[in-house]
This record gives C-alpha cells, structure tokens and sequence, in this order.
C-alpha cells in the first residue's frame, strides 16, 4: 500500500505509515500512478543546484518540509549539482588544455 501522507510503500496489512506514521486503509491504497508527479520539485532543484549552488539546496529545504516532495527535490538538486560539477571540470580541462594544442 502506499501512504496517503508521503506517498512512500508499506507492506499490505500495516495499521500506520513506517515513515511518516500516516494512517493506512485498505481503502486508501493510494498509488501515485501518473508519472509526471514530482516533476516540478525535480526540476526546480536541478535549477537551483545549477544556478545557486549550496543555497539552493537550502532554500529547497525549507520549501519542501518532508516526504515525497523532499526526496523528489533533493533527487533533482543531486543529479543537478553533480552534472553542474561534471561541467565545470570539463571545462576547466578543456581551457587548461588549450594551450598545449598550439
């Protein structure tokens, strides 16, 4: 079953969420079944890893308290400063290579 309150699995038949403590029914097997959701907190932390970096992460925390959204957002602001990283290394590389080519 999945939580109603963070949207996290737990095994079928537990009266309460192990992760938030949410109470579970049967009758609230909730699936977060469309795709898309969590895009946005995706999104906005790639863009706040790319563009500001550890306050970004900061300000992602405080906007996003807990759960589903928190995770999504911390996932996206990882992939994002990572490949931010990933970048600047390469091109830090590429400039500090440049001369050698002449």
């Amino acid at each position: 079953m999945f939580c109603r309150r963070c949207g996290k699995y737990n095994p079928d038949g537990e009266p309460v969420c192990k992760y938030c403590g949410g109470e579970l029914t049967r009758d609230d097997n909730y699936r977060r079944s469309d795709s898309s959701y969590g895009a946005d907190q995706t999104i906005v932390g790639v863009l706040l890893a790319i563009f500001l970096g550890v306050i970004g992460l900061i300000i992602g925390l405080l906007v996003y308290k807990g759960g589903y959204d928190r995770d999504t957002f911390l996932s996206g602001w990882i992939k994002g400063f990572v490949g931010y990283i990933v970048v600047v290394v390469m091109l830090i590389g590429f400039v500090c290579c440049l001369p050698l080519l002449y």
